[in-house]
């Protein structure tokens, strides 16, 4: 059955009309269409007002924007990061010492390579480009070339228990470091994050839980947004990622003859 003017073409010309017929008033309309119906133009008021108030409006675009995708993806991590990522990463200068703390005081073994941890890099557990943040909970302290080698995949799950162990002896450790106020700051996020009260927080019993029912969902979600996943470390990786730590010490064909052996190279002069 044919009919009119369908409603929203009606309401279109009405628009039309009302921007062109009011563009003159002290308050017109954003903007009016051209005569030949091919383009828009915004009213010189209006590009004047967001000239002077673009800073204002752009936040508040912004706002909008964030609020309507923080809607759309409820268990994604860190939205507004993501979206608007920060320019420079922070340093990991006060995690580090957290850290050191626990080593100079206890006997460490790296979560991967089950190697003794003399000396560290933090790795974020579950990805930095995942959680966009460097919350304690999510960093450990681990051996270069595991760190190298794990680099951003999603690590086995295998690792989870030695994981919530670590953590259980850096807050033990620190716990006896801290004053009561600095204490307070460290744990929040733990306790936040984790869904845990303090009082377990030093109860292995009750972390590892905790670990698992924050860390499992948090890794199936990165792996459903293209994150590699169930890495393990892998003694047979070792002479890659060792010249991928020691490439800043040696000159570029030293590094090349590293990591190929078996081919053949000029000899270095004596």
């Amino acid at each position: 059955m044919k009919c009119g003017v369908c409603p929203t073409t009606k309401k279109n010309r009405e628009l039309v009309k009302l921007a062109s017929t009011h563009s003159d008033d002290d308050f017109p309309p954003f903007y009016k269409f051209s005569d030949d119906m091919k383009s828009i133009i915004v009213h010189p008021v209006w590009i004047r007002y967001f000239e002077k108030h673009y800073s204002i409006v752009n936040d508040w675009i912004s706002w909008k924007w964030l609020s309507y995708m923080q809607g759309k993806n409820p268990n994604v991590p860190a939205v507004s990061k993501k979206l608007f990522p920060p320019e420079t990463r922070s340093g990991l200068e006060k995690q580090r010492e957290y850290w050191k703390n626990v080593l100079d005081r206890e006997k460490i073994r790296c979560i991967y390579t089950n190697e003794p941890l003399t000396d560290f890099t933090l790795d974020h557990f579950i990805p930095w480009s995942f959680v966009v943040h460097d919350q304690l909970w999510n960093l450990v302290p681990v051996l270069e070339k595991a760190n190298s080698s794990k680099s951003n995949i999603l690590p086995s799950r295998k690792y989870l228990e030695k994981m919530a162990k670590i953590q259980q002896t850096g807050l033990s450790v620190n716990k006896r470091l801290m004053e009561k106020k600095d204490w307070d700051n460290t744990i929040e996020p733990f306790l936040t994050s984790l869904k845990i009260d303090e009082k377990d927080l030093l109860n292995q019993g009750k972390l590892l839980p905790a670990y698992e029912r924050t860390l499992i969902p948090l890794m199936d979600l990165a792996k459903n947004q293209g994150f590699d996943e169930n890495w393990t470390w892998n003694p047979k990786e070792l002479p890659d990622i060792q010249n991928a730590v020691d490439y800043k010490h040696q000159r570029p064909q030293e590094a090349l003859m590293a990591a190929e052996p078996d081919r053949d190279y000029p000899k270095k002069p004596k």
